[in-house]
């Protein structure tokens, strides 16, 4: 369907189906559009081949009594997985079409529901947990009572999947929350840096081009090393702290989570981690930050290389080389210069006087060097004086003159 949808860039066939047809591209790494878009799909796609990574790393396949070419054909195997996999809904938001997006969002509907299926090993780490709860509970007892697994627990956990899908739900929200704000923060960087502004980002120095350039190669790296571990330590943390809140929302301890949401510090650390643009430490110690020294390089290489002024300059001087190629005729550039006197009428007098003052100029220039002639022609003899150089007539050496005297 989304291929019928597409259109051709160059089509040679364009009397068939009007040039439709074609396999959309969702990404494509050497335009300056959808560049968020493309960043998203690089991470994703990390992150599922550093899983594969990993696994031919640690050798976790090894013990299965496979082969060498067999394992690695398995691999090959997933790496095109992943790929059908996450192809549909890549394309649906490359199109960007309301037909696409519903069909993105049943399929990812079917793809999450999957997921659940994975979620009874949360009822088993609960069970191992609270065996180990209570283990340590019957050793501190000082009635000395052995632990046995029939009686009911002093410190019952609470269920751990009600706890994950709040994590889930409340992790997504920090993180893609944090995400628009960085994107809106580019915006607004780039817009500061654009004007001189060094508010939020220090201002670039010549000895600092080199580290600026390699961050800005460095920046798509950090951006998606931010984001991935924000996303799994906020997890874990939110996680953490669900169980900790309904164990002690459970008992009556209530005190403690106020103490822990009075903790500004604390929850502020845990939203901002996957920020690139918010340095932890001070200003004055920010460049040790390596994501944040990234970040600004990212940010001057984009003001070195797209600001609008420069851009229009740029501009304006190949649109007068390529123009220069065509030779205007006379009339026709007589009309134009007509055309911006009679737009702007206070020109016309600048230019009158200019050219009047040009001319005067000239006149002069020519009497001076005339008048020197005239001596070395006197010191000289009779026959280099028959030669004349002047292209003044008398009649405006004259009137020269005459003015001069008034």
């Amino acid at each position: 369907m989304f291929a019928i949808m597409t259109k051709q860039t160059r089509s040679r066939t364009g009397h068939w189906f009007q040039g439709y047809g074609a396999i959309p591209m969702p990404v494509d790494f050497f335009a300056h559009i959808k560049r968020t878009f493309v960043a998203v799909v690089f991470a994703i796609y990390a992150d599922e081949l550093l899983d594969i990574a990993n696994e031919l790393i640690s050798g976790g396949d090894t013990t299965s009594g496979q082969g060498v070419v067999l394992a690695y054909l398995l691999q090959i195997a997933k790496v095109l997985i992943i790929g059908f996999r996450r192809y549909p809904i890549l394309a649906a938001v490359y199109l960007n079409t309301v037909f696409t997006l519903c069909c993105a969002t049943l399929y990812a509907w079917l793809d999450f529901a999957m997921i659940f299926r994975g979620l009874p090993w949360l009822y088993r780490m609960q069970q191992s947990l609270q065996v180990m709860i209570d283990i340590g509970i019957s050793a501190i007892k000082p009635s000395g009572e052995k632990f046995n697994p029939s009686v009911k627990s002093d410190f019952p956990l609470p269920n751990f999947i009600p706890a994950y899908l709040i994590a889930i739900v409340i992790t997504l929200a920090i993180i893609i929350t944090q995400l628009l704000v960085m994107l809106v923060a580019i915006r607004r960087n780039l817009l500061q840096v654009f004007r001189g502004d060094d508010c939020e980002i220090p201002r670039r120095t010549s000895s600092d081009s080199i580290q600026h350039a390699s961050g800005n190669v460095h920046f798509a790296g950090y951006f998606i090393g931010y984001l991935l571990w924000g996303y799994i330590l906020v997890g874990i943390i939110a996680f953490i702290i669900t169980l900790i809140m309904g164990s002690l929302i459970r008992f009556g301890s209530v005190r403690f989570v106020e103490r822990i949401l009075k903790r500004r510090g604390i929850i502020g650390g845990i939203v901002y981690m996957c920020r690139l643009d918010y340095a932890t430490m001070g200003r004055k110690l920010e460049t040790m930050d390596e994501g944040f020294s990234a970040y600004c390089g990212f940010i001057h290489m984009e003001c070195a290389h797209r600001h609008p002024v420069m851009l229009f300059f740029v501009s304006h001087v190949l649109r007068q080389y390529l123009e220069s190629t065509k030779k205007l005729s006379r009339a026709h550039r007589k009309w134009h210069i007509a055309v911006f006197l009679i737009a702007n009428p206070t020109f016309v007098y600048r230019r009158k006087a200019f050219l009047e003052q040009s001319n005067m100029n000239e006149k002069r220039l020519m009497l001076i060097g005339l008048r020197n002639r005239r001596k070395i022609y006197v010191e000289q003899p009779f026959n280099k004086m028959t030669q004349h150089a002047s292209v003044i007539s008398q009649i405006d050496l004259n009137d020269l003159s005459q003015r001069q005297q008034f």
